[in-house]
């Protein structure tokens, strides 16, 4: 990694080379802080680096040790290392890099072939602040292979490609296919809405119903029956049509909605709590919050309504660390361990006891810095942990995350620049260990996904172009 001394040395070697020296087509020679002189060539995709002999499975140093800046990786130029991979299979490609900016893309080929697609890298908030970003996954051979890292875009308004730390080749089980069949369509769009399942039907609420500003909303309810395959109207509601926490009680069949967005976007948070009885679609106003807030997520514990992260009233922008509970049958909410790395549209569920949370994104409407962060709480101790990262930055993974055979599952989502994924991740608390579920039909942002069954239930979201209405069902796959 590098460190902060490395970094003035290449704002030095940059400012020697002046901005020329980050443009597609740009000569100038640079010089890393280790002295090693990279020559750019003028055409084409270039060499600028040969790294030493790398193993699939550890980590592989983006540079000589100590990183490759955003000096040498800009548009158009190629760092590449000879890979031996121990076995036949699946492997994911990884990396960890910063950006104060967006717009900066990448892949990796293997032997001359794009196996990673293309990658984004986030905006991190600064050249020091690092995110990890993975690819699909892929099949190799064993033996060695030539690996090429290839910067294809610069981020906004600079001249450079981000700053790259360690990549990692990581071998995975193969994903077994989900073979997805198209359903019933959703009677509206629904995209940020929020869906969970009880006896064998999918409930959905609210969302966005519209890209035309100011975004219309949805205030409304529906469910699905897979069984016979039909929608079916639940009326109005009274909650916040987007942004509320929503947790589950799996054994009486209600939810809680909890704070959110009030009107169309851009929205006014609100204190509004509401509970939902799946049994008899009927609802009861709940203890207010002691804040609006927007944008965070609520999990049930132990008879205990838990409200944390999101935004306040202040603006869409500025995330807050708050973290609320309301015992139920009782009237008042009252504070507990702060939410560590305030961020907003996290997903959460609860499992033995603890809370899980997973992603998200730091600045909303300004940065929308996508996470991989994932933490649990113990309400025994009053305390959270920080887990292994997610192997992919994203967040509005709100109303397709859940629990299932003692995993959680997450699937698609929003990553940088706004883009959606197909990827469905599964995160085994047991061993703190991350694997790749399969792939949704499509890239997805804002959907709902719920396991029915022996099904997997997809509805509704955004594809980054528009918002769907479509509806599709596989098998479970585990």
């Amino acid at each position: 990694m590098k460190t902060e001394t490395t970094d003035k040395r290449f704002a030095l070697a940059r400012r020697i080379c002046s901005s020329v020296a980050c443009l597609a087509l740009g000569g100038c020679l640079l010089f890393s802080a280790f002295g090693a002189r990279l020559s750019v060539e003028p055409a084409g995709v270039r060499t600028i680096f040969v790294g030493k002999p790398a193993i699939a499975g550890q980590p592989i140093p983006a540079g000589d040790g100590e990183g490759f800046n955003r000096d040498a990786a800009h548009v158009g130029a190629s760092i590449k290392y000879t890979i031996t991979l121990p076995t036949i299979g699946a492997y994911v490609f990884s990396a960890r890099v910063s950006s104060p900016a967006y717009g900066a893309k990448f892949h990796t080929e293997f032997d001359g072939t794009n196996l990673t697609g293309s990658l984004a890298v986030p905006n991190s908030g600064g050249w020091t602040n690092w995110n990890t970003v993975a690819s699909r996954s892929f099949r190799l051979t064993a033996g060695p292979h030539l690996m090429r890292v290839v910067f294809d875009s610069n981020m906004k308004g600079l001249g450079a490609a981000g700053s790259f730390d360690v990549f990692n080749v990581t071998p995975i089980i193969w994903p077994k296919p989900i073979h997805w069949t198209a359903a019933a369509p959703s009677p509206v769009k629904r995209f940020e809405g929020y869906a969970r399942s009880r006896n064998g039907k999918l409930f959905t609420f609210g969302g966005y119903n519209s890209l035309i500003h100011p975004y219309a909303i949805n205030t409304d309810g529906s469910i699905y029956d897979p069984a016979t395959n039909n929608w079916a109207s639940l009326g109005q509601m009274p909650v916040a049509p987007t942004h509320a926490g929503l947790a589950q009680d799996p054994e009486k069949g209600i939810l809680y909605f909890v704070g959110g967005l009030q009107g169309a976007f851009p929205g006014v948070a609100t204190t509004e709590v509401w509970s939902y009885d799946m049994n008899d679609n009927a609802w009861t106003p709940m203890p207010s919050l002691p804040l609006p807030l927007a944008a965070g997520d609520a999990v049930l514990v132990n008879g205990q309504l838990h409200y944390f992260a999101g935004i306040g009233s202040a603006n869409r922008s500025t995330n807050v660390p708050v973290h609320y509970v309301l015992q139920l049958g009782q009237t008042d909410w009252h504070t507990a361990a702060a939410f560590p790395t305030p961020r907003d549209h996290i997903s959460a569920v609860a499992l033995n006891g603890k809370i899980y949370v997973f992603g998200g994104e730091i600045g909303h409407d300004t940065y929308h810095m996508q996470q991989t962060e994932a933490d649990v709480y113990d309400p025994a101790t009053d305390k959270w942990s920080r887990l292994a990262d997610m192997p992919l930055s994203k967040s509005h993974t709100e109303s397709s995350t859940f629990v299932t055979n003692g995993k959680i599952i997450i699937a698609g989502g929003q990553i940088d620049n706004y883009e959606s994924t197909n990827t469905i991740l599964e995160y085994d608390p047991v061993g703190n260990t991350w694997a790749l579920l399969g792939n949704l039909p499509g890239v997805l942002q804002g959907t709902m996904l719920q396991r029915i069954g022996n099904q997997l239930v997809l509805t509704n979201g955004y594809d980054g172009t528009y918002m769907k209405t479509g509806t599709w069902i596989a098998n479970w796959p585990g």
